[in-house]
């Protein structure tokens, strides 16, 4: 349904400087009624890893997005949060499943940066598979999960 965006958020990406996080967010922003700066802004301190070389930032970027769509904004829901933690853990696997790992660190075989260290990835030294192609993958992924969204809204119609 949204597949033809998938090249727009390479294209952030490798193009525009995004960073990996940026660059799903920001395709898909729209959606939510977010501009694109809103989105960029957002997502700005996510990229090269959540807290740093950690959880990949395109899957973060999928987490966000999917929270967007399915997030629970009741106080005292634990059913609703309990749902939001099963797919946000679904997510997960999936993305390690097709690229082996979730944390950027090892998704990139990098060793741990130092304080003061420039960005260990900055000479383009990939060791497993390339932001680029996480950022694809991301945003592949985010649409399978939109198609399954779209798909129950219309059975509950």
């Amino acid at each position: 349904m949204y597949e033809e965006r998938i090249p727009n958020a390479v294209k952030a990406f490798k193009e525009e400087g995004r960073n990996c996080c940026q660059a799903v967010v920001a395709t898909f922003a729209d959606l939510y009624g977010f501009t694109q700066e809103q989105a960029l802004m957002m997502s700005a301190a996510l990229g090269h890893g959540h807290g740093v070389e950690e959880t990949c930032g395109a899957l973060t970027a999928v987490q966000m997005l999917v929270g967007m769509e399915k997030g629970n904004l009741q106080m005292r829901n634990p059913a609703g949060h309990k749902a939001m933690y099963a797919l946000d853990k679904e997510i997960m696997e999936r993305f390690r499943q097709l690229t082996g790992a979730t944390r950027c660190r090892d998704l990139l075989n990098l060793p741990k940066a130092e304080p003061g260290t420039p960005n260990p990835d900055a000479n383009g030294q990939y060791h497993l598979i390339p932001c680029w192609m996480k950022v694809q993958i991301a945003a592949e992924l985010f649409c399978q999960y939109q198609d399954r969204f779209q798909k129950e809204k219309d059975e509950q119609a």
